[in-house]
């Protein structure tokens, strides 16, 4: 005896070929068995279309319809629709059609039904509750156009931003789009789809945060708090890796996103630690999670030193990298333990199971921080150790170590962490990594004093470059020197030159030096400098002290802000702090001065490395006799 399955094929012969009496016979047979029931159902609603027979068809279609699916179902919905279409005014009709409407209710596909039980009420006006139905249907039919209207719109003006942003358009053009979104929650879903146009705006150079910024104040008006944490974070990140550093707003960023971690990790189980023994070795953690110790000039100059030091003086170090390429071997052997990890739970895990005193942060905070990992604890205490003009909040951290001569009342009423303070860089410095020797004074050779800017592009601004002018008016035959590989790119050319034009700088007493491979060939470039301009109010860091080793001093500029003591912080320890001016009018007046000290600038060409070698920025042991001090004052503060 056939099967149902083989009986169902035979059918299906029979259809295609004509032979719909045939047919017909083996889908009822097919009929018999549940499982292709539907499948038959379907069959003989071809056969009745075909023959004429809509009431017929219109039941078969109705019984199979709920328990099709795929391309059957498709088709079987777009043969019912015909023979609706069929039967007309037919008055036995009536059921069929509110039985449709009802079908195509469920499926969702309200402007069908609604006609169905149009249809159905014309030929029998007292049809079941089909008034009711059809109402319902027209109501979901006004809101799925509106809804479309809306998607559509929305769409138009997700578009409509991405060219905009990529063109780099007025923030006000900007501002006039996201204020046309109809909702708060439209820019919440708009957002994560421009991100990717907003950061290629970021990344084609560090000017362009200042567009970022301004982007940041107009979208950030209409998103909820909590939405999308990485936008917040550039945000943040932005509002002081710029010219003209704004820590209110940084600080009322960071609180909003903090706020937001809180809610998101805040409840997370931390770890429980025994208290700290003070009979055993100090055990410290350092977590890099940016790549900064591959970095080989900046980690050789700054970190390596300073774990050298702290090594030494028997503190158990423990080295954590989550970004770049894998620690050298000279630096895991100044750890009991040197680990490449990820950023996943499990990385909390294996940093707690080293049961530290502390765990350092050297990167501050960035575009992305690694709050699963600090939320829940992994050590004693968490602490920051580099970039300390930035916070994370008030529950994440639990202290800064800072130089006291940057750390001021003005830092403390920004930073939410608790300062603990030393008498000294909390880096300690070795000679830059592949530096030649201090070259002879070119002003003797050249016959002229050269100056040189070696900070960022994106220190640079039209007031500063404004004070340059003015020191190049009093030093009638000076040069100003541009040196670093951004000033080489394109874009940040651009914004120089466009700065300069506005100043006017004669274009015949500067030079942009050509950028250099190694470290050995960039530091060279001192050679042709007399004196160093540093920039304000972000002052340079890692370049002040490069200058200072190569024999060439330099002139900052300081108010209250973090980022304007940096300059303050390099030159006091070396007997330089009377080149560190409190305004704009005696930032021109020193570097004039200097300018003119022919007899201070060769002594300095002479001296200043011998200064930082015996300066507290150098010295190991009392930087490792500060550092301990404060990691103890630090697990004697109270927990978080």
């Amino acid at each position: 005896m056939a099967s149902s399955q083989d009986v169902l094929a035979t059918a299906d012969r029979h259809f295609n070929l004509g032979q719909l009496a045939e047919a017909e016979a083996a889908y009822y047979e097919v009929l018999q068995d549940p499982a292709l029931a539907a499948r038959a159902q379907y069959g003989l609603g071809l056969i009745y279309q075909q023959t004429g027979n809509a009431i017929h068809a219109c039941e078969m279609f109705e019984n199979a319809l709920p328990h099709l699916d795929g391309a059957y179902r498709t088709t079987a919905l777009a043969r019912y629709a015909q023979v609706l279409e069929a039967l007309g005014e037919n008055p036995k009709a009536a059921l069929n059609y509110y039985n449709a409407g009802a079908l195509l209710f469920n499926e969702a596909q309200y402007a069908q039904a609604a006609a169905a039980f149009q249809c159905s009420l014309t030929l029998a006006p007292n049809v079941a509750d089909a008034h009711q139905l059809l109402i319902v249907s027209l109501e979901q039919v006004a809101q799925d156009l509106e809804a479309s209207a809306i998607a559509a719109r929305v769409a138009v003006i997700k578009e409509q931003l991405r060219r905009e942003i990529i063109a780099r358009a007025p923030i006000a053009r900007i501002a006039e789009l996201w204020a046309a979104l109809p909702s708060v929650q439209h820019c919440t879903e708009v957002l994560p789809l421009i991100w990717n146009d907003i950061a290629h705006v970021l990344v084609r150079g560090d000017q362009d945060q200042r567009y970022f910024f301004d982007l940041f104040e107009v979208l950030h008006r209409r998103l909820e708090i909590g939405t999308f944490p990485f936008y917040w974070e550039w945000a943040a990140y932005s509002s002081v890796h710029k010219d003209n550093p704004d820590f209110e707003r940084y600080r009322e960023i960071v609180l909003s996103w903090s706020d937001t971690m809180h809610i998101i990790h805040g409840e997370k189980q931390r770890f429980q630690f025994s208290p700290f023994a003070k009979d055993r070795a100090l055990r410290v953690g350092v977590l890099d999670v940016s790549g900064v110790f591959g970095m080989v000039q900046y980690f050789k100059t700054a970190f390596e030193p300073a774990l050298r030091a702290l090594h030494a003086a028997g503190i158990d170090l423990f080295i954590y990298a989550l970004e770049g390429p894998d620690l050298a071997s000279d630096v895991s052997a100044l750890a009991v333990s040197a680990k490449r990890l990820d950023a996943s739970p499990e990385t909390a895990r294996v940093i707690a199971a080293d049961d530290l005193d502390i765990l350092l942060l050297p990167n501050g905070f960035l575009t992305a921080n690694p709050v699963s990992i600090l939320s829940v604890r992994p050590a004693r205490r968490l602490v920051m150790w580099h970039h300390t003009h930035t916070t994370f909040g008030p529950w994440l951290l639990d202290a800064v170590i800072a130089d006291r001569i940057i750390f001021n009342d003005y830092h403390r009423s920004i930073t939410f962490e608790t300062p603990v303070q030393i008498d000294r860089h909390p880096m300690l410095f070795g000679p830059p990594f592949q530096a030649p020797p201090v070259a002879p004074a070119p002003r003797h050779r050249n016959g002229h004093i050269t100056f040189v800017v070696a900070n960022r592009p994106s220190k640079v601004h039209v007031a500063l470059m404004r004070l340059w002018g003015r020191i190049l008016e009093r030093v009638p035959t000076a040069r100003l020197m541009f040196v670093g590989v951004l000033f080489s790119q394109p874009r940040q050319r651009s914004l120089i030159d466009q700065l300069i034009d506005e100043v006017g700088l004669p274009r015949s007493r500067l030079e942009f030096a050509e950028p250099k491979a190694s470290q050995d060939d960039h530091l060279s470039h001192y050679a042709a400098a007399d004196i160093s301009l540093d920039t304000f109010p972000f002052n340079g860091g890692m370049i002040t002290f490069e200058a200072l080793w190569q024999g060439v001093p330099v002139v900052s500029r300081y108010d209250e802000a973090p980022l304007t003591r940096t300059g303050l912080a390099f030159l006091s320890p070396v007997g330089l702090g009377d080149l560190v001016a409190d305004s704009d009018d005696a930032y021109v007046d020193l570097a004039v001065a200097l300018a003119n000290d022919g007899d201070r600038l060769d002594r300095l060409r002479a001296s200043l490395r011998e200064d930082l070698l015996q300066s507290s920025l150098m010295n190991p042991v009392g930087y490792a006799d500060a550092m301990i001090d404060a990691f103890r004052r630090v697990l004697a503060l109270p927990d978080r």
